[in-house]
């Protein structure tokens, strides 16, 4: 058998193996550009936090800490309200959450599912009482994320509602941290879950899963290329001459002439959606298999590999931070700060943070309002750091570079944009160039202090090679991103539903006369 003969059969026989495959992913791509997973965004997490009520504050974070037993600084500090007690949020180093109330003192041990059920009944701010379903050991369909490591295990309920929310609840925290509603859970199953593969048997096997699906990408792969050359090898532009004198660009007819034209048309971006697909698998990378690994700054698939990550450097953040998060350092109370505020301002929670080594309160109202209030008494009340003092910082941060430009963006870019079903990113951010060998870009946040996004050239280029061409959303513009990969996807899926109709002819499962004549 040649190499032409060769390559044509395995075009056919992977076709019959992987049509449905291919059809699947289509389709489900249709429902992710406006349904994803179920989950529990920013916005609607602070939407359910009570206003931050500071009247019965006793303790300060450095004795929050001590009552919870952390002998090094932790990653991080939250205040927010708890039942209505202001309650220390700790993180601390290579552990899970611990709560500490601020006014007795108290250390939150396990919660039950009875205080459990009352929490999500308040958080719902329904009349109901919530069903209790189980508690959640590990993962289940619904709590796959990787960011819900620190709050494990879970206690889910269900409220009669007309949306049938669910709700769970950490048994660590005694915060809401996941929601799903009838609807959501629904596009869940015809979309995100079946484009991933992302069936709770295999998904809980995280190894087994990603292999699973890089071989699946891989063969499919395969399948487009060898369609792409087939197509063109039987495409002719200067036309087959038929019997009755017709000239025609290809030899076929019946849905094997559809299959054909229409692979000439979409094959190519069938093909980059099915590379692009692998590569945010990172094929070569090493996976930490644990679902339960709480180390949240890991990749949610893998580390090494291809993949370019676009978070900064350990010693960038420090940089802007200035140091560890010190509790002593905050010497104005909470409830002082707060009272620099407008009366009435609804700050949901409390963030502690640190900026070129000067303690800051960061105050909460919803993702796109906030205040930073310096918890030494060293300044005003701001709502973003100068973009003086962030450029200074950055060029400490990149100190083998010469800062290029620096542009505060009021509106999106390339590489830092909100298209589709993501959520609205805040504006402005600066966007800081250098000169260095990587030639870095830095994303930083003026609400915030902190670096978002770091790109190098690699990474840049990887970009475009994996999100860009998986999701083209460097097209931006809605409804010309919606018209595009609504065309895409029609016209991969009616692709797929040629090569089934063919594979029923080629597996004998349709007796008719097959429909193509090569002339």
């Amino acid at each position: 058998m040649n190499l032409k003969r060769s390559l044509f059969l395995t075009h056919r026989w992977l076709g019959i193996a992987l049509c449905l495959l291919f059809l699947m992913w289509f389709v489900s791509g249709v429902v992710m550009m406006y349904a994803r997973l179920p989950g529990l965004d920013n916005q609607e997490r602070l939407a359910g936090l009570a206003t931050v009520n500071l009247s019965t504050l006793r303790l300060t974070a450095a004795e929050a800490c001590m009552r919870a037993g952390l002998n090094e600084a932790p990653r991080k500090i939250r205040l927010a309200m708890w039942q209505g007690h202001p309650a220390y949020y700790l993180l601390p180093k290579g552990g899970k959450w611990r709560v500490v109330l601020g006014d007795d003192g108290a250390v939150l041990s396990t919660i039950a599912p009875e205080q459990a059920a009352r929490i999500a009944q308040d958080w719902l701010r329904s009349d109901a009482a919530p069903q209790f379903i189980a508690t959640v050991e590990t993962i289940d369909q619904w709590t796959l994320s990787n960011s819900l490591n620190l709050h494990r295990p879970l206690h889910r309920f269900r409220f009669n509602d007309p949306a049938e929310t669910e709700l769970y609840v950490s048994q660590v925290t005694g915060e809401v941290v996941q929601k799903s509603t009838r609807r959501e859970r629904f596009f869940g199953w015809i979309g995100v879950i079946p484009h991933y593969g992302e069936f709770l048997f295999i998904r809980q096997y995280v190894g087994a899963w990603r292999q699973m699906m890089i071989w699946l990408a891989a063969f499919g792969t395969a399948l487009a290329l060898t369609g792409i050359w087939a197509g063109l090898k039987r495409y002719r532009h200067s036309g087959y001459r038929m019997g009755d004198g017709i000239v025609v660009k290809s030899p076929y007819r019946g849905w094997m002439k559809w299959h054909h034209v229409v692979g000439l048309v979409f094959g190519a971006v069938t093909l980059t959606w099915i590379v692009s697909g692998m590569l945010y698998l990172n094929p070569g990378g090493n996976r930490n298999p644990n679902p339960l690994d709480t180390n949240t700054t890991m990749s949610p698939y893998n580390v090494g590999g291809v993949r370019a990550s676009n978070a900064p450097t350990s010693q960038q953040s420090n940089v802007f931070s200035g140091g560890a998060l010190e509790p002593g350092l905050f010497r104005v109370q909470p409830a002082n700060a707060l009272a620099q505020l407008t009366a009435g301002a609804p700050v949901r929670e409390m963030e502690w943070l640190r900026f070129d080594g000067q303690p800051f309160y960061l105050c909460w109202a919803d993702p796109m309002t906030s205040w930073l209030i310096p918890a030494d008494a060293s300044g005003p009340l701001r709502m973003h750091f100068d973009s003086t003092m962030l450029l200074a910082k950055a060029q400490q941060a990149v100190p083998d570079g010469k800062l290029t430009e620096s542009t505060l963006l009021t509106d999106y870019d390339m590489y830092y944009l909100a298209i589709g079903s993501v959520a609205s990113r805040r504006l402005p951010m600066l966007r800081v160039k250098f000169d260095d060998a990587a030639q870095t870009w830095l994303y930083v946040d003026p609400h915030t202090g902190g670096i978002v996004r770091r790109y190098d050239s690699y990474g840049r280029g990887w970009r475009f090679v994996m999100n860009g061409l998986h999701t083209w959303d460097f097209l931006r513009y809605r409804p010309l991103w919606d018209m595009f990969m609504l065309l895409m996807c029609a016209g991969g899926a009616f692709l797929s539903v040629s090569a089934i109709a063919l594979s029923l002819y080629r597996l004998g499962l349709r007796k008719t006369a097959p429909p193509w004549k090569t002339k």
